[in-house]
């Protein structure tokens, strides 16, 4: 089964790693409002782009920089 790996950092120290079933996304992209997805993709979350990904067996990383709490951090995001 296919996951969504987000990885945070700070300082390139690990800090957190969540897995999310790609199936869970497929769900989401399905219930999720139009207008949720868009501000989503505005923040370089995409979803459609990640299920896409893994439709077609290919490689998918990205990562992303926020602030969390005043807090600098990188995420990447990964499907494995």
């Amino acid at each position: 089964m296919k996951v969504l790996l987000i990885d945070k950092s700070i300082d390139g120290a690990p800090q957190e790693t969540i897995k999310v079933p790609i199936f869970v996304l497929k769900i989401l992209l399905k219930i999720l409002p139009a207008k949720g997805n868009s501000l989503l993709a505005d923040m370089s979350f995409d979803i459609g782009e990640i299920i896409e990904a893994c439709d077609i067996d290919s490689k998918f990383i990205k990562t992303i920089d926020v602030t969390e709490n005043g807090v600098e951090k990188k995420v990447v995001l990964s499907v494995k």
